[in-house]
């Protein structure tokens, strides 16, 4: 199993980063990029970075909150795209949790995952704060 490097920014929108990365070339690399919200609507995203575009069909993204699995349901929309590759056939992909009917229930710990044939191969997490506003 190789490491994966993670890395949190509190962003409001979705940022591209430079590709030069120290590390693997083929290992995937995963960071919750953002958050963004719309009246009670939330939305999170994670970018992963240096996925095997050949496979593609392997990789598996969920998320956690507070430590246990969300299941998608009419609170909950998971979405999980990948993009075309680069030269080096090395592709990006975004994961993202909208949460509607967003409360004060829903503030704690979020964390995207990456997974492949049962197997971690990255993961980050991001906080919902309570700021006295639902």
């Amino acid at each position: 199993m190789t490491a994966v490097s993670v890395k949190v920014m509190s962003i409001v929108f979705l940022t591209w980063f430079p590709s030069h990365i120290s590390g693997s070339p083929s290992q995937p690399v995963i960071t919750a990029v953002g958050k963004m919200s719309i009246h009670n609507i939330r939305t999170l995203l994670c970018e992963i970075r240096r996925l095997e575009y050949r496979q593609k069909d392997f990789y598996h993204g969920k998320w956690k909150f507070n430590g246990s699995d969300i299941q998608e349901n009419s609170k909950y929309s998971i979405s999980y795209d990948v993009y075309s590759p680069n030269v080096c056939l090395q592709s990006v992909g975004v994961m993202s949790l909208t949460i509607t009917n967003f409360s004060k229930h829903d503030f704690g710990q979020y964390k995207c995952v990456l997974t492949r044939s049962n197997t971690t191969l990255g993961e980050d997490d991001t906080n919902m704060l309570g700021t006295g506003k639902t």
